[in-house]
């Protein structure tokens, strides 16, 4: 394995078009991620500011809503509480005192007729109570299946929020009793105000019920698809209303203490004020959406990417044959010449770099062919010029003269047949030296 990745690697360093397709490849990928990435960045706070913008005014839009029907339920309110007939009798009843029977019959008739009048313009409203200044339920009141009738223990705990309203409308989220419950207990919704005569002096206290439904339906459109999340929070920061559960008291005091857009937890948060009734809509939207969609156009970038590549490495195959193919003439004239083949001419195919260096390439050839044939002729001539003089000096008299200073030598040590046959080649050489004057002269 590793001898084979050897190979691949050698095979890869070696070759040209390898490295070109493998460093554009790596320049496309490394551009198209790098876009890529930088439009994910910029998309997702693009998004995230427009959405941000958009929920904005849609918390806006659906608290706008909602002020509406709680202005209906001042407006029932304001009916109740300055209807003189109601103010008389729960006066009489803090009083104790006698009054006409007539007269009493005849108020309280006309006390239900508003009350039904009230049913059936509030459905959603499950309970209406009127409460003396003892904490005394009245006469006049109406409850649903949905909420049992309510006593001072209600009274009590209202009271407390209710004292420094100075009149107006407080809403609180509270358990009461209710028979359709398993535990016995439902979260309603209740507002609740002092009952002022013309005077302002306080005569009683109105309790109304309202199912969760009240909010619900006014902030629906921050909520569709299951998605979104609303906090409704009262003047002293309760929690009101709110379609999701709370992870824990961190998460209530950040969402307290938001101011307008924030993300948290993967959500984006948007907070708006009810001037008219001090209240606070907090609502969130998943940004998982927006991030998914984000990423998905970075994959799209990144896939491009590889295609492209894929695209310009058979691109650069089927053109590299004319492109490259004057480097490859080079490539493999300098093979030749490498080999000794100094002869060696490439054509030329183009008339940009490449041309200009095949044609220094052929120049290059040319000299060094030329400047190799008249060193090795120079040679040459200095190799025959030596032998001729070897020649000379080799000539029949000079071999006679050598062989007579032998012939002596060998006659001087008595050797006479030595000295008899050499004396005999002697005469040999001299006979033909004297036969061929032209040759010794040469």
């Amino acid at each position: 394995m590793m001898l084979l990745w050897e190979k691949i690697r050698l095979g890869i360093g070696r070759s040209f078009k390898i490295k070109l397709i493998g460093s554009l490849s790596i320049i496309i990928l490394i551009a198209f991620g790098g876009a890529g990435y930088f439009t994910y960045r910029y998309n997702l706070d693009l998004f995230e500011k427009e959405i941000s913008k958009q929920f904005s005014r849609t918390n806006e839009e659906a608290l706008a809503k909602l002020d509406l029907k709680m202005q209906e339920m001042q407006r029932i309110s304001h009916a109740i509480v300055f209807d003189p007939q109601i103010e008389n009798m729960i006066s009489e009843l803090n009083s104790n005192g006698n009054y006409d029977a007539f007269r009493s019959y005849y108020e309280k008739e006309q006390i239900k007729a508003l009350i039904n009048q009230i049913k059936l313009d509030a459905p959603f409203i499950t309970g209406l109570y009127m409460f003396d200044l003892k904490g005394n339920p009245s006469y006049f009141h109406f409850s649903t299946p949905s909420i049992n009738d309510l006593d001072a223990s209600i009274y009590q705990a209202i009271l407390p929020k209710l004292n420094p309203s100075n009149g107006d409308m407080v809403w609180l989220s509270i358990p009461l009793p209710s028979s359709v419950e398993p535990n016995g207990m439902r979260q309603s919704v209740v507002a609740a105000r002092w009952m002022k005569d013309s005077s302002l002096n306080t005569y009683g206290m109105l309790v109304i019920t309202m199912d969760e439904t009240f909010f619900s339906s006014s902030l629906e459109g921050l909520t569709k698809d299951g998605l979104g999340k609303v906090y409704l929070f009262n003047q002293s920061k309760d929690l009101l209303y709110s379609n999701a559960a709370l992870k824990s008291e961190d998460e209530v005091k950040q969402l307290k203490a938001l101011n307008r857009a924030q993300i948290m937890d993967d959500d984006l948060f948007v907070q708006s004020d009810s001037k008219a009734f001090k209240l606070s809509l907090v609502s969130g939207t998943s940004m998982a959406a927006i991030r998914v969609k984000n990423w998905t156009i970075l994959q799209v970038m990144l896939y491009s990417g590889i295609i492209s590549v894929v695209v310009m490495s058979i691109l650069i195959v089927l053109a590299s044959k004319k492109l490259l193919r004057p480097l490859e003439d080079l490539v493999k004239g300098l093979q030749k010449v490498r080999s000794g083949k100094f002869d060696t001419r490439i054509q030329i195919r183009s008339k940009d770099e490449l041309a200009y260096i095949g044609e220094s390439f052929n120049e290059m050839t040319e000299k060094v062919e030329r400047l190799i044939n008249e060193v090795y002729i120079t040679q040459l001539s200095e190799k025959k010029a030596e032998l001729k003089a070897l020649q000379a000096q080799l000539n029949p008299h000079f071999l006679h003269n050598i062989l007579n200073e032998i012939y002596w030598k060998l006659y001087l040590h008595n050797d006479k047949d030595t000295a008899s046959l050499l004396a005999a080649v002697s005469e040999m050489l001299k006979a033909n030296a004297d036969s061929h004057p032209n040759d010794t002269q040469r």
